[in-house]
């Protein structure tokens, strides 16, 4: 909901997440926080580790799907429906 959008509190958020615990879907998530704030470079950047991730650990078609939310980011465009209903946990 674009009322309660607040990048600056959810990098904060993240930032220490990602600190304690370093797991493929904060790695995604952060990229997100990142585009949403513009820093699209960066949140590209955090997106190619976790699809290198998601490769890395088997996860081929995790890592496709990923890879739709890589390419806003290079196009300057934030991510706003990262997850499908069937993914969410």
């Amino acid at each position: 909901d674009s009322r309660v959008r607040d990048g600056r509190k959810a990098e904060a958020v993240m930032l220490k997440l990602s600190a304690e615990d370093q797991r493929l879907d904060q790695g995604e998530t952060m990229a997100m926080v990142l585009a949403e704030r513009g820093s699209y470079e960066e949140a590209a950047a955090w997106q190619r580790r976790a699809i290198e991730s998601a490769q890395q650990a088997g996860q081929r078609e995790l890592a496709a799907r990923m890879a739709g939310n890589l390419r806003l980011y290079e196009n300057r465009k934030p991510s706003r429906a990262p997850w499908r209903d069937d993914e969410l946990w």
